[in-house]
C-alpha cells in the first residue's frame, strides 16, 4: 500500500486503520461522483480500478471487504450520477 509511504513513513498496517478505509471510500466517491472537471464512472469500473491497485495503493482486505459489502448492500447508481456542467 503505497511504495512512498504514509506521513512518517508509514505503510501497509502500520497506516491507521481509519486512513486506510479512509482511502478506499474516498477514491470511489471521487471516480464515481460528477465533478465539474469529468463525469462520473460506473460503480464496476470504479471498483475495477480499486481491484487493480489492491496491495500497492490500497489495503487488499479493505477492498475485499468493500467488493463484498456493494454487492451485499445492494449498491445501486443513483446518487450524483448526472452529468458535469457544460
Amino acid at each position: 500500500m503505497g511504495r512512498h509511504g504514509y506521513p512518517r513513513g508509514f505503510k501497509g498496517e502500520d497506516i491507521p486503520l481509519a486512513g486506510r478505509i479512509t482511502a478506499v471510500a474516498d477514491v470511489f466517491d471521487a471516480l464515481t461522483t460528477v465533478r465539474p472537471y469529468k463525469d462520473a464512472w460506473p460503480s464496476d469500473r470504479a471498483f475495477e480500478l480499486l481491484k487493480k491497485e489492491r496491495g500497492r495503493h490500497f489495503d487488499p482486505d479493505l477492498v475485499d471487504f468493500f467488493g463484498e459489502s456493494l454487492i451485499s448492500g445492494g449498491y445501486q447508481e443513483t446518487v450524483c450520477r448526472g452529468t458535469r456542467p457544460k
